[in-house]
């Protein structure tokens, strides 16, 4: 199989935004919490 570099890219790809998401949803999270000493 030559897919071997282009599911590798994929998979980063996707690991990438997972963690982006994932970050994006927590800080959205954590700033809507009442208690903040920003």
């Amino acid at each position: 199989m030559r897919l071997k570099g282009e599911a590798k890219m994929a998979f980063i790809l996707m690991i990438g935004v997972s963690l982006a998401f994932l970050t994006a949803i927590f800080t959205a999270g954590y700033n809507k919490k009442p208690e903040g000493n920003e």
